[in-house]
């Protein structure tokens, strides 16, 4: 590593421990606010400017967000996925767990995740 690379790291470093708060407010939401945890990742994922980012929205605090409560808030998505083509991409990040003939799995199925079998 040049000198350059480390001075970005180092930078890169700093902004993000400038801005964990906001990890741990999302996080925060998640395990208690799925409405809020919905609106708010609604903003990041427009806010995300590359598909990368929208990846590791996608299998982060989305697929999160959908494991802990897709009954609360499948509805939404799937009104918002029909016009979101961001959301769209995220979705296709996500993996579902869920026993495959479950509704919400194929809803989500249809959304674009990836299923992945729970392990036996």
């Amino acid at each position: 590593m040049n000198a350059d690379e480390r001075r970005v790291l180092a930078s890169s470093w700093l902004t993000m421990k400038r801005n964990w708060w906001a990890l741990e407010a999302l996080h925060r939401q998640l395990e208690g606010e799925p409405q809020d945890a919905w609106l708010t990742l609604l903003c990041v994922i427009e806010t995300a400017d590359d598909l990368e980012m929208l990846g590791t929205i996608g299998a982060g605090p989305l697929e999160d967000l959908l494991r802990l409560y897709a009954e609360a808030v499948i509805a939404s998505v799937e009104l918002e996925a029909v016009n979101n083509s961001k959301l769209r991409i995220a979705l296709s990040h996500v993996w579902v767990r869920r026993k495959r003939d479950h509704e919400i799995t194929r809803r989500l199925l249809a959304l674009g995740c990836q299923f992945i079998a729970e392990p036996a």
